[in-house]
């Protein structure tokens, strides 16, 4: 059996001053050679043992960070400021890690990967390519976070949920289950994706637009034949932001700010015109707060984390909300940010295409459910 050669270390030694993290004691770093932006001599970090920092390349371990139990630095990796990573957890190629984030349990950084703030990455979460986690932002379970993606706030990414691309997810939202979300994307606010939602952007001949889709298993609890009649078509990612910049600005209520959905189906299209008409924002705010994941999702409304049976409320609890919008204005406003952007838009929102009509049917549906459907209800 070939033996495998050991790799001498002349690239640092454990000095003997030393501090204790949880009842391990840990060592101060010190080069011995010069790699990277590190002179022979530089004090780093602190690590449990040599094995905690490899011998090759320009990792390394400075200031304060520290790095113990099987955790490991790798390749050209970088832990610094007040940095953590510990228990079996993994960094390396051009990963940075800062601020006083924490690496731990089994979780996976690798690429080019840049972690700072006070976020946390444990479990066997995996962080790759060239995405970045900062502020409060947690990712754990099994969840993946790649590419260009951006996590920041108080966000959380968990249980199987992928996140990719250049998608962005801040302030207090939430994607878990088996959620995944690509492309130009930004999720804000308190939204929540769960279940099996699938969220990506595509190209066609049109132009780049979004495109959502669920798994039939996502619409427990939704049989009613009005919501069925709901359709989702693409819509370009950026007369979605043009939208929600121009409903942002409108006015002087504070409040409508809350309301920016950036999820790009065609009923948060809808949506966001209706607001524009909106006799009584509060109240949409409120009503907002009373659904479940999936209807806030849905309606492009901010919703905190409900917990429990995602599918409790029922979408009849749609119809609460007619007596706060004015349909002729949500009519007019629609029709005059479609002819604005005509030229934008693609084949099936073109002027003398029944999309309008199709929105504010679908629209309608939600909020005046059929009359055999309100009847059973009462």
């Amino acid at each position: 059996m070939k033996k495998t050669k050991k790799i001498k270390n002349e690239k640092f030694t454990l000095t003997s001053q030393t501090k204790e993290i949880d009842g391990v004691t840990l060592h101060r770093v010190q080069a011995t050679s010069d790699f990277g932006d590190v002179q022979s001599g530089d004090r780093g970090g602190w690590l449990e043992e040599t094995r905690n920092l490899s011998p090759r390349g320009r990792a390394w371990v400075a200031d304060n960070a520290a790095v113990y139990g099987r955790a490991r630095v790798l390749g050209n990796a970088r832990v610094e400021g007040d940095a953590t990573v510990c228990d079996r957890a993994k960094v390396s190629a051009s990963a940075k890690i800062s601020g006083k984030t924490r690496v731990y349990e089994n979780a996976q950084i690798y690429g080019n990967v840049e972690i700072s703030g006070a976020a946390k990455v444990y479990g066997d979460a995996s962080v790759y390519g060239d995405a970045k986690i900062n502020g409060a932002a947690r990712v754990f379970g099994r969840a993946r976070v790649s590419d260009h993606a951006e996590i920041s706030g108080f966000a959380r990414i968990f249980e199987n949920a992928k996140v990719w691309d250049h998608t962005q997810v801040s302030d207090c939202a939430t994607i878990h289950g088996n959620a995944y979300i690509s492309g130009n994307i930004m999720v804000d606010g308190v939204a929540e994706i769960s279940g099996d939602l699938r969220i990506s952007l595509r190209s066609n001949d049109n132009g780049p637009s979004t495109e959502v889709t669920c798994d039939t298993s996502s619409f427990r609890g939704f049989h009613h034949s009005y919501y069925r009649k709901m359709e989702h078509l693409p819509v370009p990612g950026h007369l979605v932001i043009t939208l929600r910049d121009a409903l942002s600005n409108q006015g002087a209520d504070s409040m409508k700010s809350e309301l920016r959905a950036r999820l790009p189906a065609v009923l948060t299209i809808s949506f966001l015109a209706a607001l524009l008409g909106a006799r009584n924002i509060q109240a949409v705010v409120e009503f907002g707060q009373s659904l479940n994941a999936f209807q806030a999702y849905a309606l492009g409304l901010p919703n905190s984390a409900t917990g429990g049976d995602l599918w409790h409320n029922d979408p009849a609890t749609y119809t609460e909300l007619h007596q706060f919008f004015d349909m002729d204005v949500v009519t007019e406003t629609l029709e005059k940010w479609l002819k604005i952007h005509k030229d934008e838009l693609p084949e099936h929102m073109a002027p003398d295409k029944p999309f309008v009509s199709k929105v504010l049917e679908g629209f309608r549906l939600i909020f005046q459910p059929e009359p055999n459907v309100a009847a059973a209800q009462r």
